[in-house]
């Protein structure tokens, strides 16, 4: 009789049905692959600097730069990083005449010429002029340059001048 009330108080009950938890499955969840990469040789790539030198060579420069100092600085930068490749420079001298020292840019001026002419002065300071000639310098070089070149190119214009525009335009 035990046993049937034992039964009984056992069988009986409100829960309701549960499912069996089953362990997890566990998952492969690394890849594995394989393969071939096939990748030019590591080479340094260029950031190049180009430097513009635009230089006023007017009379007034005479008395501001006795010594011509402007144009010895100019010829020991040139100096300094002639031949580097990263490194190219354009030069442009102005006072009447409007004059382009280097074709476009180079990292080889003949600076014997540069600092020739930059030691020369003449009456008048044509800034219109020497900023034109200096705005056509670069968007030609821009313009021939690779769109890869051209993001990596970092441009430095350097306005060497003294006293008012004559003509002023």
């Amino acid at each position: 009789m035990c046993t049937a009330f034992a039964m009984a108080s056992l069988g009986c009950s409100d829960a309701g049905l549960q499912p069996i938890q089953k362990k997890p499955a566990a998952y492969d969840d690394e890849l594995r692959i394989r393969g071939e990469v096939c990748a030019s040789p590591a080479e340094d790539t260029l950031f190049p600097v180009k430097i513009l030198f635009v230089v006023d060579t007017s009379d007034s420069m005479s008395v501001t730069d006795r010594g011509a100092v402007r144009a010895q600085a100019v010829s020991e930068v040139l100096a300094r990083f002639a031949g580097h490749p990263a490194v190219q420079f354009g030069v442009i001298a102005f006072d009447a005449k409007v004059e382009p020292l280097t074709k476009g840019f180079t990292n080889a001026p003949d600076i014997g010429a540069v600092g020739a002419r930059l030691s020369m002065a003449d009456r008048l300071t044509d800034y219109q002029g020497a900023l034109g000639s200096a705005y056509t310098l670069l968007s030609q070089d821009m313009a021939d340059s690779s769109a890869a070149d051209r993001a990596r190119t970092k441009y430095v214009v350097i306005f060497f001048s003294d006293g008012t525009p004559d003509p002023q335009c």
